[in-house]
């Protein structure tokens, strides 16, 4: 009787919500992920790319995403701008990855303040690899950077690594990538006006990010930085960008 009580224990028992998973694809999923559009980086400067946000326990919404994404051909990758979970749970991350791992295109997530949270931040780099990288595509460069400050105890976001990567970008169109606006409730005062000095000096084509639950599409500041807000997912619609040699357009798309 002890030993069957035993084995019903440990089966009970042999999984935690706080794991962190012992596979560690980080650089080499990045690498993939590249790998896999660089077939379609031609001279033709035209190209469309997805935006989805604030998944958080939205799954079947999620799943909704993926098949209007993967229906439309034109779409050449897919951001994730954060709060890909609610609680940085490692079985939260495998729910979703499980699902985006069925978009036809490639996949680019930037971590969330949710994903954060317990050992998120070190699930997140174990499966997608750095939290500050870039890539370029077509003539445009997209820099995906972490501005959670608050789950951090770094001083974020890495405006000297933001600064190098628009510094040597000025011959293409930049596209900067966070979970939380400038404006958001974790940016200070002179952070904002730190990272909208950023983007306007080096004449961002697009700022994209998440994080508010809604959806927004316009010019901060004045004039000084286009953005847009990508809704959650919950709300089942999600950002279509379109990149052409004069203009960027933006659309929302309900699914």
């Amino acid at each position: 009787m002890a030993a069957l009580i035993c084995i019903l224990s440990c089966r009970l028992f042999e999984y935690s919500p706080y794991e962190i998973p012992t596979r560690d694809r980080g650089d080499g999923w990045i690498a993939g992920q590249l790998a896999r559009i660089a077939g379609t980086d031609g001279r033709e400067r035209m190209f469309s790319f997805a935006v989805i946000s604030d998944i958080h326990d939205a799954y079947d919404e999620l799943e909704g995403a993926v098949s209007s994404i993967n229906a439309d051909t034109s779409i050449r990758f897919t951001f994730v701008t954060g709060d890909l979970t609610q609680y940085g749970l490692n079985k939260e991350f495998e729910w979703v990855d499980q699902r985006l791992e069925r978009l036809r295109a490639p996949y680019f997530p930037v971590i969330g303040n949710h994903d954060a949270l317990a050992n998120g931040a070190e699930i997140f780099r174990n499966l997608y690899g750095p939290l500050d990288h870039s890539f370029t595509y077509r003539g445009a460069k997209f820099i995906l950077f972490n501005d959670n400050i608050w789950e951090f105890s770094l001083n974020l976001p890495d405006t000297a690594w933001l600064e190098s990567e628009l510094s040597t970008s000025d011959s293409l169109r930049v596209f900067p990538i966070a979970h939380i606006p400038p404006w958001g409730d974790q940016i200070t005062p002179v952070m904002e006006t730190m990272l909208i000095d950023l983007f306007s000096k080096h004449r961002a084509a697009l700022c994209i990010f998440g994080h508010q639950h809604h959806y927004h599409l316009g010019l901060h500041d004045g004039i000084r930085m286009p953005y847009v807000i990508a809704d959650n997912v919950a709300d089942r619609n999600y950002v279509k960008v379109a990149v052409a040699d004069s203009a960027v357009s933006v659309k929302r798309i309900f699914y």
